[in-house]
């Protein structure tokens, strides 16, 4: 027996593949096996004056229930251009019980 909870913490990165001047980039996080995602973010690399976050979150599965990934997702500034930018990303990755 014992105290249930969340045990072992991990910082998870990835950075995004396309590192050109597109409109939208995401990246998904992936946990190690046996891990969830409990809180994610990121860093924009690059020219990302005018870029932004548009997504943050587990990626879709059953409500409630427990993510092992952690999507991000980014917009390039409508009408503004941008130079390369990236998305460097991350997950913070527990287990449970």
């Amino acid at each position: 027996p014992g105290a249930r909870g969340l045990r072992l913490p991990e910082l998870v990165r990835k950075k995004s593949f396309l590192t050109g001047a597109e409109t939208y980039k995401s990246v998904t996080i992936q946990c190690p096996e046996g891990k969830f995602a409990i809180s994610g973010g990121a860093i924009m690399d690059g020219d990302d004056g005018n870029v932004y976050i548009t997504e943050s979150t587990p990626q879709s599965g059953s409500p409630g229930a427990p993510q092992d990934n952690w999507f991000i997702g980014a917009n390039q500034e409508e009408g503004v251009a941008s130079g390369n930018w990236s998305i460097d990303g991350f997950a913070v990755c527990v287990k449970i019980g």
